[in-house]
């Protein structure tokens, strides 16, 4: 969904404003990503989405970034830009951050989370445990 777009037919793009993409695991919503401009590629399947990228999945995780491109056919988000991954916990709240960030629609639940570049891990909450 979009405020507003334009189709430019010769070259199979679609230029977005205000976009809200909700991503479906078997027919039950899993993700809702929001960013303020996208541009849409039908011959690539690439999604761009850019100005203050915010998505969350149902189990409450959430991720910003100024940019982040979706790739149909891998099924696969990916941003160079700085991404702030934000993963709650039973007993606290862990974020990371880095560049070159290869993420599922899950936002890393299932996987590790690939980060390439200038990695932080910040964990926040109870230790069980640890002294």
């Amino acid at each position: 969904m979009a405020r507003s777009g334009e189709y430019f037919e010769v070259d199979s793009l679609m230029l977005l404003q205000e976009v809200e993409i909700t991503f479906y695991e078997d027919d039950v919503p899993s993700m809702v990503m929001t960013g303020d401009s996208g541009r849409v590629d039908r011959m690539t399947g690439l999604l761009r989405l850019w100005g203050n990228v915010f998505a969350e999945t149902d189990d409450g995780r959430t991720m910003e970034a100024p940019e982040i491109i979706w790739d149909d056919s891998l099924e696969m988000l990916h941003s160079d830009c700085l991404v702030v991954l934000t993963i709650p916990e039973s007993l606290g709240v862990t974020v990371l951050s880095g560049r070159g960030v290869d993420l599922d629609t899950s936002l890393g639940a299932g996987e590790d989370v690939d980060i390439r570049q200038d990695f932080t891990a910040v964990y926040t909450g109870e230790t069980d445990g640890f002294e």
